[in-house]
């Protein structure tokens, strides 16, 4: 019988080793970002930001929004958007604003607003306002604001 226990007690301490290696070799290889479960981790909302950053505008790409005017690029945090509901009320809101020239995106996944308007027309920090209006906490997130390749 002491022979059972000891063997049991053995293979559940290998068990949890190998768990334990795998969960860390994991970790190393992806950060926290898929297996944390806080949705306020630091690394799971770097992780997000840089995968829509990555999705709208590639590292080292031009962004050309093909616009005819004057034309920057922006991406607003957001706080409160949590569903497709909220990221269409503001994708509406930021579409009827006069000077917003294209949306790439507003996620609540990544809790950000990316798109292209003309400085022209309208101020950055006018546009975040217009999305606090709209309900939500937004904030021009700061080195955001990049000027796009126009064609005149």
């Amino acid at each position: 019988m002491k022979k059972a226990v000891i063997i049991i007690l053995g293979l559940v301490f290998l068990g949890f080793i190998s768990f334990s290696l795998t969960a860390a070799q994991s970790q190393g290889e992806k950060g926290c970002a898929k297996t944390c479960p806080v949705k306020t981790c630091p690394m799971q909302q770097k992780a997000a930001e840089e995968a829509a950053k990555a999705k709208c505008h590639p590292e080292g790409a031009e962004h050309n929004c093909d616009y005819k005017g004057k034309c920057e690029h922006i991406t607003l945090s957001l706080k409160g958007v949590n569903d497709k509901d909220a990221e269409a009320k503001i994708t509406k809101a930021l579409t009827d604003k006069k000077g917003v020239v294209k949306i790439h995106s507003v996620s609540a996944e990544s809790g950000t607003a990316v798109f292209c308007y003309d400085p022209d027309i309208v101020k950055a920090e006018d546009l975040a306002k217009l999305v606090t209006d709209a309900g939500f906490e937004a904030a021009v997130e700061p080195g955001s604001i990049k000027s796009c390749q126009s064609k005149k």
